[in-house]
């Protein structure tokens, strides 16, 4: 089973159908999955890709696309090709053109490509293998040799993925890794500006669903700084989880209710059909 196919309701979209959390930048997503993928796949070389070009804007990306659909090993007679077939003002060629052979263009033709891989720039990968080397050398590295690593965990209507779990015939201890700029101390407020709160809670009903037999200990977080030479934190959750399990549970009627319905699972569309309005909040 696929985990990003199956329909089950994720963490993720916990969020996004209540707005409950900040959104992580994309910068930080990308180097908090290379360091989960260092740490917990030993194939994580085939799945990361370094490079430092530049972002390109849409009207060069799309020079550079038509000029590679043309020829692989453009000349001037391609680019002038590529030129009059978008209907460029002749005032541009010049500048895209210089732009393209300022451009490492067979690199940026392998990034174009790499659809599947996490695309970093040489400071960030640095900074995702300085939090690594401190994980490692922190008392805290035999969670990802004992454990089992991002397992992946369904029901009929739900689905989650841990980093770490730790298992035995009584208990399931539940642990997630974080990746933050700043001291680790900081932690304890992006717990509930990022809505980790909400994963550690959701993780937790789910797997008591499935082992209602076992002890779920409480849910922990490993958590690293990319940016400041201080130890790794061991944050458990011990808050009160009333006011999040009625998040979860509007979530949850919101999952459903549009599922059952067949509507893309959203909050629009979760509005527009149940109540044939759109709060103007959503608008904005």
């Amino acid at each position: 089973m696929n985990y990003i196919e199956h329909k089950g309701l994720s963490y993720s979209r916990i969020k996004s159908l209540t707005h409950i959390g900040d959104r992580i930048d994309s910068k930080g997503m990308s180097i908090g999955s290379c360091v989960d993928l260092m740490l917990t796949d030993s194939d994580y070389l085939d799945k990361i890709h370094v490079t430092d070009l530049d972002e390109l804007t849409p009207q060069q990306e799309k020079f550079i696309n038509e000029v590679h659909r043309l020829s692989e090993e453009p000349d001037d007679i391609t680019y002038l090709q590529a030129f009059t077939n978008l209907k460029i003002k002749r005032g541009k060629l010049e500048d895209l053109v210089t732009t393209l052979r300022n451009t490492n263009y067979f690199e940026y033709l392998k990034q174009r490509s790499l659809k599947d891989k996490i695309i970093l720039s040489t400071d960030d990968f640095n900074r995702a293998l300085f939090a690594v080397n401190k994980i490692k050398l922190s008392r805290y590295y035999w969670y990802f040799t004992k454990g089992i690593l991002q397992p992946e965990y369904y029901t009929d209507f739900s689905k989650i993925k841990p980093d770490i779990v730790i298992e035995d015939d009584d208990s399931i201890e539940p642990i997630d890794l974080k990746t933050m700029e700043g001291y680790v101390a900081n932690f304890p407020g992006d717990f509930i500006r990022f809505g980790y709160n909400i994963q550690s809670r959701y993780y937790t009903r789910v797997l008591q669903e499935l082992y209602p037999d076992k002890v779920i200990k409480p849910f922990k977080f490993l958590v690293v700084s990319t940016t400041k030479n201080d130890d790794v934190l061991e944050f458990i959750d011990d808050t009160d989880p009333t006011e999040v399990d009625l998040v979860i549970d509007k979530a949850i009627e919101m999952h459903s209710y549009c599922v059952d319905n067949s509507l893309e699972v959203n909050r629009i569309a979760y509005f527009k059909h149940k109540y044939d309005s759109i709060p103007l909040s959503e608008l904005l």
